[in-house]
C-alpha cells in the first residue's frame, strides 16, 4: 500500500536524496522540500533564487547540493543558508553525483563539471555535442549518459572523459550502479540494459512494461528500481533477470525519481507534486 503526499503548487518533482534521518526533494519552480519524519510532513526550504531544479545530492553531514537549469546551489547547514556555486562559464545543468571523499560530478547540456574538493572549485566544460541526462559513480570513477545513448567514463577524477563501449541508442534517460562493474540504464518504452564489465558491453533486460522509464536507482543490497510514466515502478532483486511491478495506483503519475532507504522504505517523486512511499522489506 502506497502512502501519498502532495506538495502544493502542482509542480513536477524530479530529484530525491536521503538518509535515515532526513529526506530531500527538488523540482520545478524553485521547489526544495525536506522531511525529518520519514516523509510524513514536508517543509519548504527557501533558497533566495528562482530556477527549475532537477538533481540533488548530500554528504549526510548537513551539506546538500541542488542542481537547476541555470545554477547549482549548496547548503552547508541543512538548508538554513544557501550559496550559489561558481563555474568558469555559463552552463545548463541536469544531474549530480558525489562521493564521500569530496569528488562531485555534474552533467548538463553538453558539458561535465567536476570538483575534487567538495564543491569549492570546479573544472571541466564541453564534452562532445550531446545533452547529458544522468551521472553515477563509485569511489574515484564516474560515468555519464547522453541523450544519444553514449556512455562516457572518467577514471582520473574527471580530468578526461572517454567513450566506454558502443553507443546504446537514443532514448535512454537514467543511469545508476551497484559497484564499479555493474551498472543499469533505462529509457523509452520500458527499455533497460545492464553491464557487468563497467560499461564495455551491455545486455538488454525485459522489464515487462512499455511505459517510458525516467530513472533507475540501485540499492546497496542489490535491489534495482526503475520508475516512469503512468505511475510505473518496477523492481528486480536478481540483477535484472526478473521484475516486479509496484505501480503507484494513478495512471496520471509521471514518476521521475526514486530512493530506497537502508531499512526498505521506497520513496518515489513525480508530476503534480507527487511523493509516494511504501515499505518493501527489512533492510
Amino acid at each position: 500500500m502506497w502512502t501519498r503526499r502532495t506538495i502544493p503548487g502542482g509542480v513536477s518533482l524530479r530529484g530525491i536524496w536521503g538518509t535515515e534521518k532526513e529526506l530531500w526533494v527538488s523540482g520545478e519552480k524553485t521547489t526544495i522540500v525536506k522531511s525529518g519524519d520519514r516523509g510524513a510532513t514536508w517543509q519548504k526550504q527557501p533558497c533566495g533564487v528562482e530556477d527549475d531544479f532537477d538533481g540533488l545530492w548530500g554528504d549526510g553531514k548537513g551539506t546538500v547540493f541542488v542542481v537547476g537549469k541555470k545554477r547549482v546551489l549548496r547548503t552547508p547547514d541543512g538548508g538554513r543558508t544557501w550559496y550559489q556555486q561558481i563555474f568558469p562559464e555559463p552552463a545548463a545543468f541536469k544531474a549530480i553525483w558525489g562521493s564521500s571523499d569530496g569528488l562531485l560530478v555534474i552533467c548538463g547540456e553538453d558539458a561535465v563539471w567536476t570538483s575534487r574538493d567538495g564543491g569549492v572549485t570546479w573544472h571541466g566544460g564541453r564534452v562532445g555535442t550531446g545533452e547529458f541526462r544522468a551521472v553515477w559513480g563509485v569511489r574515484r570513477e564516474a560515468w555519464v549518459l547522453d541523450g544519444r545513448g553514449r556512455v562516457l567514463t572518467s577514471t582520473d577524477l574527471g580530468a578526461t572523459w572517454n567513450p566506454r563501449g558502443e553507443g546504446l541508442g537514443a532514448g535512454l534517460r537514467g543511469l545508476s550502479g551497484r559497484d564499479g562493474n555493474e551498472l543499469y540504464a533505462v529509457g523509452q518504452r520500458g527499455r533497460a540494459l545492464r553491464t557487468l564489465d563497467a560499461g564495455r558491453t551491455w545486455t538488454p533486460l525485459h522489464t515487462g512494461v512499455s511505459q517510458d522509464l525516467q530513472q533507475v536507482y540501485v540499492h546497496p543490497n542489490g535491489a534495482v528500481i526503475a520508475v516512469g510514466d503512468e505511475g510505473t515502478v518496477v523492481r528486480s532483486e536478481d540483477r535484472g533477470r526478473n521484475w516486479k511491478v509496484e505501480r503507484t495506483g494513478r495512471r496520471q503519475d509521471s514518476i521521475q525519481n526514486a530512493w530506497l532507504s537502508p531499512r526498505g522504505q521506497l520513496y518515489v517523486v513525480g508530476s503534480e507534486g507527487t511523493i509516494c512511499h511504501r515499505f518493501l522489506y527489512d533492510g
